[in-house]
């Protein structure tokens, strides 16, 4: 007990230090942005030529708000040009997205309010930003518009430097100073949701259809030799097993996760469970699939994001965690079961309109953004997942008949 406390109290306080100093940052920029701040209100929809949206996410998140840049793309003049800003690697989700003309890659900072004033100050991000500033100026834009949808003030800060005409974003407390014009942030709504309501509340747009999705474009000629080698060893009926996160936080222990993948595969014995992640996840999904005893592909690492998607498409399902796994499903209309964390409000990230189910352990310290040392908000039992995984599987015809029916 003793030891917990103390892992706490350190928690605590490292959550105090990183405050102090954002609350530095943040005050020494709203004042440089108070001093250049000028009153501009958002163009005519119908005469934007040149728009930028700018998403320094992970690759959920730019997938996030995809259904955005659909309506921009509908509601702006045919020879409107929309330029997609994102960090290099979110390019795989950006790039062929049928809505926008320019990608262009940011090797900035990753927006996490918790890390931003480390990030954003090392040397390469500093140069990185200096670029992005130089060329941007070489455009002068009709609208700028930030989607990052916490209230972090560095990136609007880089966006005041660009030639444009107006700056939209959410009219959060720490970064409103830094924009022109603000929508205001539903924590009630999808993310999704808020994207679309950040442009339809300085427009007239289409409204929210409710067939509006994510988009992910699979790019052709991505089948190699060895990728038609997997898809034969993994055969026609598998289940997409993605366990890890780009937050700790948001993982699950991977006894628990060897639990369910054998009671699953034991239930329908024709299916392969495929475990995939990023290669940095490799030696733990090794120990993972040591743990199971029934038909497991291990492809972490072994992937292009391309060919994750192909799979994806092709699955039964997706079981993961709060993960770009998890909208990437969503984007190709695939069932998907996922375990949130609460370090943000679960609510605004489910599966966007398809087919799925998930799992939550109530806590009273949810929204903590950013962690704790003890995680309780990833404390699934085990038996309760099953139960719901297993009732998500009987509604998917292409895993077959469950073992229990045969006898």
């Amino acid at each position: 007990m003793a030891h917990v406390a103390g892992s706490v109290t350190r928690h605590r306080w490292r959550l105090r230090a990183r405050l102090v100093v954002r609350r530095a940052v943040i005050s020494t920029l709203a004042l440089v942005a108070h001093l250049r701040r000028r009153p501009r209100v958002v163009p005519d929809p119908a005469r934007l030529k040149e728009v930028l949206v700018v998403q320094l996410g992970l690759l959920g998140d730019v997938l996030l708000i995809t259904p955005l840049l659909q309506l921009l793309r509908e509601s702006l003049p045919a020879d409107a040009r929309i330029t997609l800003v994102v960090p290099p690697v979110s390019l795989v989700v950006a790039q062929g997205n049928p809505h926008v003309d320019v990608v262009k890659a940011y090797d900035a900072f990753w927006a996490d309010p918790s890390q931003n004033h480390r990030h954003a100050f090392r040397p390469r991000h500093l140069l990185a930003s200096w670029h992005f500033i130089r060329a941007g100026r070489q455009v002068e834009y009709d609208l700028v518009i930030n989607c990052w949808m916490m209230d972090q003030p560095l990136a609007p800060f880089l966006l005041s430097f660009l030639r444009s005409k107006a700056i939209l974003g959410f009219d959060f407390p720490y970064s409103r100073s830094f924009y022109d014009v603000t929508a205001p942030f539903d924590p009630d709504r999808h993310i999704s949701d808020n994207a679309l309501g950040l442009f339809q509340s300085v427009s007239s747009p289409v409204g929210l259809a409710t067939g509006r999705r994510l988009h992910y474009v699979i790019p052709a000629g991505i089948r190699t030799t060895a990728f038609d080698e997997y898809v034969r060893e993994i055969g026609e009926t598998y289940l997409i097993v993605s366990p890890f996160s780009s937050e700790r936080a948001k993982e699950w222990d991977l006894a628990n996760w060897a639990t369910v993948l054998n009671a699953v595969g034991r239930e329908y014995p024709q299916a392969t469970m495929v475990v995939t992640g990023l290669a940095e996840a490799r030696a733990r999904s090794e120990a993972l699939t040591s743990a199971v005893d029934v038909r497991v592909y291990n492809a972490v690492g072994q992937l292009t994001f391309a060919q994750f998607a192909l799979l994806v498409k092709r699955a039964a399902g997706v079981v993961t965690t709060d993960s770009g796994a998890m909208h990437l499903a969503s984007a190709l209309d695939v069932p998907v079961f996922v375990l949130f964390s609460q370090i943000y409000d679960y609510r605004q990230y489910v599966p966007y309109r398809v087919l799925n189910d998930y799992s939550v352990v109530p806590v009273p310290c949810a929204r903590c953004i950013f962690g704790c040392a003890e995680v309780l908000c990833m404390r699934h039992d085990a038996s309760q997942v099953l139960e719901r995984l297993l009732q998500l599987c009987r509604q998917l015809p292409s895993l077959g008949e469950p073992a229990s029916t045969r006898n």
